[in-house]
């Protein structure tokens, strides 16, 4: 049976403080043949930057582009260790401040 590889890994703060969850973590990525160095959470400055790229390339104005911006985001974010909801505040309080 071929092995299914995951598009994206999504981890919290807290459970990335968490060394039994790290570890699970790093087992887990191991299987899937990654590197386990690679388990590190996106700080809020990165994904602050890769909101202001998005909300300017994709020319977003207002909130109710949420949408298609989370989902232009959370691409560049693929196969990385990112807080959804991190994420999606940054991206509310983009749109917010141009719209």
């Amino acid at each position: 049976m071929k092995p299914v590889k995951p598009k994206r890994f999504y981890m919290t703060q807290w459970a990335h403080d968490d060394p039994r969850c790290v570890a699970r973590m790093e087992t887990m990525m191991a299987g899937f043949g990654r590197d386990p160095s690679e388990v590190r959470i996106i700080g809020e400055d990165e994904i602050e930057r890769v909101v202001a790229e998005v909300v300017r390339e994709m020319g977003a104005s207002s909130p109710r582009e949420m949408g298609p911006v989370m989902k232009q985001c959370m691409a560049r974010f693929a196969g990385r260790l990112v807080d959804g909801k991190k994420v999606s505040d940054a991206v509310r309080r983009r749109l917010e401040k141009t719209g």
